[in-house]
């Protein structure tokens, strides 16, 4: 009589633990799916991205000390006078926006131009400012590279065209600046004004589903990796003699080190900078998990990835793992700056180590900015930051 009783508890206790493991990978399943729209589908009921948008969160938490304020305030000043709008296609048919910023020197520069409302309104008087323009039509089905379901959640994507425009007479010389996660090109400013006061020109193109870039989904640096394949070949067309330099912010900077790392990079991208960039999607959404979330790596963080990556691949086209800098950058060949602040608690700087350690360039350099927090470098120690990129851009791009 006692073995049929424990015999049946046990098999009470057995079905009980089945019916709450299920339970349990249910929670995790649905909660994951969540998380996944939450973080990168800009279509979903409540998503970080509409939040930012709506002002109800803010984007990057940029705290320390500003030591480069009024640098700030007189850089986003010249980007909103002197910016000019131009436009490509994503290789998935997606119509990508940038802004472009003409050196220092050059006379437009100094010029008050149009208002921001004429400016704005400019690709559809391109051809009466003698501008030329370059009618570009994307390729049905053009996502070998991209992999990204967006074409395909993107009523127009088929036959898309748009007024390439090149609005400066060529330089030779370009940066192409990336901003972070829930960013604007505005917030690439300072940089970019400091690169214009190097002599380039600048481009600060808004990544997929940002500002007035279309896209569902946000690639992460993955997906970005393409679209900036396709502004490198923007600047080439207008310009084949071009010296082009890829500098990029936390996501940014990720999208940046993921680029480096194609095979069919042109020979016109001379050098890179990062600035905070993580080593692969998986390792920074795992860093998250744990330090921001206090989601037990193990039994709860792990599982969560793998579900959110698993919905991430079905619905955008890659998987959490598969977006890895550190795998691109071991086929890197260009100079590379590696840039991280030793305060960062968003994006820890052990990732520089990674990223430093796998990067295959026989010319690369790190620079640690001792206090800085999370893509505050330039701002919390700015005569170190730019006089160590300023030293890098002169040996590589002259």
């Amino acid at each position: 009589m006692t073995v049929s009783r424990f015999a049946h508890a046990r098999r009470v206790a057995v079905r009980t633990t089945g019916v709450a493991a299920g339970a349990l990978g249910l929670l995790i399943a649905a909660g994951s799916a969540f998380m996944f729209h939450f973080t990168l589908d800009d279509r979903a009921p409540i998503s970080m991205m509409k939040l930012v948008k709506a002002g109800k969160i803010k984007g990057a938490a940029l705290e320390g000390e500003h030591r480069d304020a009024d640098e700030e305030v007189r850089a986003a000043r010249w980007f909103e006078r002197v910016k000019e709008p131009t436009w490509t296609v994503s290789e998935d048919g997606l119509r990508l926006h940038a802004w472009m910023l003409p050196p220092s020197q050059s006379p437009v520069a100094t010029s008050s131009l149009c208002s921001p409302l004429q400016r704005d309104a400019s690709l559809k008087t391109v051809e009466n400012q003698g501008i030329p323009a370059v009618r570009h039509a994307a390729v049905a089905g053009g996502a070998t590279h991209a992999g990204t379901r967006d074409a395909a959640a993107h009523a127009g994507a088929q036959g898309v065209t748009v007024d390439e425009r090149f609005p400066y007479a060529p330089t030779h010389r370009y940066v192409i600046l990336q901003h972070g996660y829930t960013g604007r090109p505005r917030e690439m400013a300072k940089y970019a004004r400091r690169f214009a006061d190097m002599g380039f020109t600048a481009i600060a193109p808004a990544a997929r589903g940002h500002e007035l870039s279309e896209g569902r989904y946000v690639g992460m640096g993955w997906l970005d990796r393409r679209d900036l394949m396709q502004w490198v070949r923007f600047v080439v067309r207008h310009d084949p003699q071009a010296r082009i330099m890829l500098y990029g912010v936390s996501m940014g900077a990720a999208a940046v080190m993921m680029t480096v790392g194609e095979t069919d990079l042109p020979d016109n991208v001379v050098a890179a900078i990062e600035d905070c960039g993580y080593s692969s999607v998986w390792d920074q959404f795992m860093e998250n998990a744990v330090s921001m979330y206090h989601l037990p790596a193990r039994c709860l963080a792990v599982p969560v990835l793998a579900c959110m990556s698993l919905c991430c691949r079905l619905r955008a086209g890659y998987g959490f793992r598969q977006a890895s800098s550190v795998r691109q950058l071991r086929r890197s060949h260009v100079p590379m700056l590696f840039i991280h602040g030793s305060a960062d608690t968003f994006v820890a700087p052990t990732f520089l180590d990674r990223n430093f350690a796998a990067c295959a360039s026989p010319d690369k350099t790190r620079l640690v900015i001792d206090g800085a927090g999370h893509a505050m470098s330039a701002s919390a120690d700015p005569d170190r930051y730019w006089a160590a990129v300023g030293a890098f851009i002169r040996r590589v791009c002259p």
